[in-house]
């Protein structure tokens, strides 16, 4: 039965798992992305920081949880025989429960504390022996100047939610930032490619021209020095293939880079359509300008560290004050001969006890708040400024962006309609060498012309590409 099962399992097994040393298929620049942010080691590191930030709020947090105290003891005293009434020695074992929470509603803190002590002594003055006390008390402490009202809690908890707030926005802008690179990286590559094809196309016209002059000049119809400069030109192409051979391995190793590939398992890239001019609307500058400043991320850390330098400069002022602390307690006690008397003697509220009590503390010599108070002045001014300088120039790469954006489309048309020329140039100037009435200088020449014209158009459509992804960057707002 088992060799049947393995008959079966194991072909489907072998046809179900990828082949040993297959190579991934095209990828997209959307998988190229996502694979960098997988791998990215800027982006790990951003995600930790968020998640310390994180738990730097539950810390703040937790001591509002709720806490329990559990205590017990044994307390054994001998004192020297005076008098039989007194006693010479008594043990006391005491255990004892407790809970207490602090509120950031008002700062205060309420306790329950439920005590229990057994007495065993030699004195003759004693009511019982052993006896049981029990104990049962709610406490409230209330600060009434420092801290009045929980504000120094809230502030506290706010300023946290603001460092976790940073440390998410901070991630945002370094994953802004990678899918920049990428983009453009990815753009590079796809540019080398085009490069190359052109390339090819230029070789491949040269070997046409160079064979069919060869004909002509074994017919007398042409001089040598035109098969010799042919057959440089053919040797030239040839080197200018060679090098945008290795423009497109740099460029695809510095894409691989970008996006964190430890192995090089023989990646492909799907190649982008770059052939046609995009329709697009050139952006608005005062509209740019305007998203730029509503969703860029630097700012708005900028922004949360200036409330947090104003929250801080609140608690130092807050904790300068003198500590004026409202206390109150309440409770029922007992003392009984057996454990079980005593707690219905509490429960019955015979022997009530309760406190009220104030407690003042001054700093009538420290200069330490003080001091605080206005380092946090400094500090907010420091980082006002440099909110001033990000905006300045966030708002002149926005005009910068836009204006680039126009003339780049405007460039996209200009070159389009060179190449097209160049072409035409080209044909016509075959057609005239084809009838004797043009040299091999001219022909070269142009067609040096018409290749250097669809680079240039190639190039101009992958920088508008670029400009289009720095474009994304600089205002914040990604496809």
């Amino acid at each position: 039965m088992i060799k049947r099962l393995l008959i079966v399992i194991i072909p489907i097994f072998l046809l179900s798992s990828p082949v040993w040393g297959e190579t991934p298929g095209p990828i997209s620049m959307e998988e190229c992305i996502e694979i960098g942010i997988k791998n990215n080691f800027d982006l790990k590191k951003t995600n930790y920081d968020l998640l310390v930030a994180q738990e730097g709020t539950e810390q703040i947090m937790a001591q509002y949880e709720p806490l329990l105290s559990f205590s017990t003891g044994i307390k054994d005293v001998r004192n020297p025989v005076t008098t039989a009434t007194y006693g010479s020695k008594s043990r006391t074992d005491s255990a004892s429960v407790g809970i207490n929470k602090k509120t950031a509603l008002t700062g205060g803190t309420f306790g329950a504390t439920w005590q229990n002590s057994k007495t065993d002594t030699n004195a003759s003055s004693a009511s019982f022996n052993p006896s049981y006390n029990s104990d049962l008390s709610l406490a409230y402490s209330q600060p009434l100047l420092n801290n009045f009202g929980g504000k120094n809690d809230r502030r506290n908890i706010r300023i946290s939610r603001l460092k976790e707030e940073t440390a998410s926005l901070a991630t945002t802008t370094e994953k802004n930032i990678l899918i920049n690179r990428l983009k453009k990286g990815y753009l590079d590559l796809n540019f080398t490619k085009l490069n190359l094809e052109v390339e090819n196309k230029a070789l491949s016209r040269s070997q046409q021209l160079l064979s069919l002059n060869k004909k002509k000049f074994a017919d007398g119809l042409i001089e040598e020095v035109d098969i010799i400069a042919l057959e440089a030109a053919v040797t030239l192409n040839e080197a200018s293939i060679m090098l945008a051979k290795d423009e497109v391995k740099n460029a695809r190793e510095q894409l691989l880079n970008i996006m964190g590939v430890k192995e090089d398992i023989g990646y492909t890239f799907t190649e982008l359509n770059l052939l046609q001019i995009p329709e697009a609307v050139p952006p608005n500058q005062d509209e740019t300008i305007r998203i730029t400043l509503a969703n860029r991320a630097e700012l708005k850390i900028i922004k949360n560290i200036l409330e947090i330098d104003s929250i801080t400069k609140e608690i130092k002022a807050n904790e300068n004050k003198p500590s004026l602390n409202f206390n109150t307690s309440y409770g029922f006690s007992s003392a009984e001969e057996s454990l079980s008397n005593s707690y219905d003697t509490v429960g019955d509220g015979t022997y009530p006890s309760w406190y009220v009590g104030l407690n003042l503390t001054l700093y009538p010599f420290s200069q330490k708040g003080a001091s605080q108070v206005r380092a946090s002045e400094y500090t907010y001014g420091k980082n006002m400024a440099e909110y001033e300088r990000v905006k300045l120039a966030l708002i002149t790469d926005s005009k910068a962006i836009a204006r680039h954006i126009r003339t780049q489309l405007s460039y996209i048309e200009a070159t389009k309609n060179v190449a097209s020329l160049q072409d035409k140039k080209f044909r016509l100037e075959q057609e005239k060498f084809a009838q004797g009435r043009s040299g091999t200088k001219w022909l070269l020449e142009y067609q040096d012309d018409l290749s250097q014209a669809e680079i240039n158009n190639l190039k101009a459509l992958t920088d508008y590409y670029k400009i289009k992804a720095d474009f994304e960057l600089i205002t914040g707002v990604t496809e």
